[in-house]
């Protein structure tokens, strides 16, 4: 039981209950614009998140800004692949499908960043390191 409680507690890469003030705070900004990073994807496709990292100072917002370019350049090129391969109609569905797939990843990244733990979008090939 302890065992599980103490992986937990290793997941979690900013733990903000035995930080002073503000060390809290920059903790919390930095959460804050990693999830800004995964939000403004959704409306701006990789510009906002690229944005994040070269504007960001910090190593958890700009982390999370590069998953999420990563991951739109993988869409970018899902989305391709299936208007190439597809007929006409099955392609307009896979491109609803992945505006779905896409919008939902984004909210679930949102909330791993805002909770301070890392993210890797599934089926996505990361790009940079």
């Amino acid at each position: 039981m302890t065992e599980t409680k103490e992986k937990k507690s290793e997941e979690i890469d900013h733990n903000l209950g035995h930080l002073d003030q503000p060390e809290r705070q920059s903790r919390q900004k930095s959460s804050l614009m990693a999830t800004f990073a995964h939000q403004t994807s959704l409306f701006t496709w990789f510009i906002g998140p690229l944005f994040v990292y070269l504007l960001s100072t910090d190593k958890f917002a700009k982390k999370h800004a590069l998953e999420s370019i990563s991951w739109q350049a993988n869409l970018s090129i899902y989305l391709i692949l299936s208007m190439i391969l597809a007929p006409f109609g099955i392609a307009i569905i896979m491109v609803m499908l992945f505006a779905i797939i896409n919008s939902v990843l984004c909210v679930l990244a949102s909330l791993k960043a805002i909770n301070g733990r890392s993210w890797e979008y599934p089926l996505s090939i990361n790009y940079f390191n």
